[in-house]
């Protein structure tokens, strides 16, 4: 008997419509419309590269922070001035770049030339070119201690702080989605740290208006020991102000004024009719601290930078030491900086303000003669976590300066800054900020303000 075959029926296969001559017409101007969005889209990013090019005058990080700078000064000075101005402006500009450096080494060149050798004449020269081709001012010049033939040959790799400035303030207000406005309110700061369990400095009366905003304490009854008062929006030390308690039971400044716990909250309410006032327990540094210490609280800058996605990377570690008989430790008010191994903790290369060559290394205290690289930092693993902690909380904010406190209880966050400074990172031992992840995140948040469908640089105007 012979096999059957099994034949399988197929459904029918719909046959398909050729399109009508319209449908035709419409999918071709489809493809078309696409074609020319992708190429008008590709334009448009060449010609943002083209520009960004021509604004940096180099390449790296640190050019394309120059460049965004510049962009944004032609921008402003367009809208303001129009753009014969800036021809002008430019036309004028070696002239006016050799007078810059003429009046810039008045006062530092003999120092400079007399400890390294490095003449008048050749710094005259330096300052001229910097400024001219890189806008770098003569203060920085000094500062960074370009006149060394080392610095010198990484002259594009220097970042300073006017260059970022007015980036920072695009950045907060157009990227960070309100996570900037709280980092530089320091009670909402101390608010966001207490929500997310973070460390922090604790605040025991917040003055606004003239009178009492906030307080924890029962009946304002102030604790018998010293207190710290400071205003809530500035920065660098302004306005700070130690009140050491008495055996009178009194609480004195250092200018002689003394005031009982009543009339001091009414002396600081008073204060806060121009800006607000906290008031905090003053803070008793660690006992490894303690010979660098001085009468104030010295405190860590750790810079960390993130893209939103992986884990917060450590940009740079600094100790801020106060000045003899100052209780401020921040550096343009007189204070001492030392670089802060990332690895170990243990501080390396300081250096202090010096009023001939602007920025001297020292290797020692100058009061407690104690050697800087003899300290080694305690909890300092637990002090990068808790930065790195904080910092994946903010997924909007490309780079954030945490001001960390060494106390003799533990760790506290004292502050967190939207505007990290840049100076003092390269003021310390010299290293520039070049290719580094602080310029490299910053320059990603940029690209999103200048770049093609962003808002673009006078989005604040």
């Amino acid at each position: 008997m012979k096999a059957q075959r099994t034949i399988s029926t197929l459904p029918d296969v719909p046959q398909l419509k050729a399109p009508t001559p319209a449908e035709a017409s419409a999918i071709t101007n489809l493809r078309i419309g696409r074609s020319v969005e992708i190429r008008h889209r590709r334009l448009r990013h060449l010609w943002f590269r083209l520009r960004l090019a021509l604004h940096s005058r180099g390449q790296g990080e640190a050019a394309r922070i120059r460049g965004y700078y510049r962009w944004w000064v032609w921008d402003e000075q367009r809208r303001t001035r129009g753009l014969f101005y800036i021809i002008r402006y430019n036309l004028k500009a070696p002239a006016r770049s050799w007078r810059h450096a003429r009046d810039g080494i008045r006062g530092h060149s003999a120092s400079v030339a007399r400890t390294t050798g490095t003449s008048p004449r050749r710094q005259l020269l330096q300052i001229w070119w910097a400024n001219l081709w890189y806008g770098r001012e003569a203060e920085n010049y000094y500062r960074f201690q370009l006149y060394l033939p080392e610095r010198w040959r990484r002259l594009p790799d220097y970042v300073q702080p006017t260059d970022v400035k007015p980036l920072y303030i695009l950045t907060n207000r157009l990227t960070s989605n309100g996570e900037a406005d709280m980092l530089n309110d320091k009670h909402h700061f101390a608010a966001w740290c207490a929500e997310h369990g973070l460390p922090a400095v604790r605040t025991l009366v917040r003055f606004v208006g003239g009178r009492v905003a906030e307080s924890p304490l029962e009946e304002l009854q102030l604790p018998r020991t010293s207190l710290f008062s400071k205003p809530a929006s500035q920065y660098g030390g302004l306005g700070a102000m130690i009140w050491r308690f008495g055996d009178d039971g009194h609480y004195h400044a250092a200018d002689g004024r003394e005031f009982d716990p009543s009339e001091l909250v009414a002396h600081l309410a008073r204060e806060s009719e121009r800006e607000p006032i906290l008031l905090q327990t003053a803070l008793v540094p660690h006992s490894t601290l303690i010979p660098i210490a001085g009468v104030g609280l010295p405190t860590a800058r750790l810079v960390t930078s993130f893209d939103g996605r992986t884990q917060p990377a450590l940009e740079a570690a600094l100790l801020r030491l106060p000045s003899q008989g100052s209780f401020t430790d921040n550096f343009v008010g007189g204070g001492m900086v030392a670089t802060i191994d990332p690895i170990t903790g243990r501080l390396g290369a300081c250096v202090r303000q010096d009023p001939e060559l602007v920025v001297q290394p020292i290797d020692s205290h100058p009061i407690s003669r104690a050697r800087f690289t003899d300290i080694v930092l305690p909890s300092w693993n637990e002090a990068v976590e808790l930065v790195s902690r904080a910092h994946s909380m903010l997924p909007n904010m490309p780079v954030v300066g945490w001001d960390v406190c060494f106390l003799a209880d533990g760790l506290a966050l004292l502050e967190g800054n939207a505007n990290p400074g840049v100076h003092t990172p390269q003021v310390a031992d010299g290293t520039p900020l070049g290719n580094s992840g602080w310029l490299r995140e910053l320059n990603a948040h940029l690209e999103r303000i200048f770049g093609p469908g962003g808002p673009g640089p006078g989005a604040l105007a």
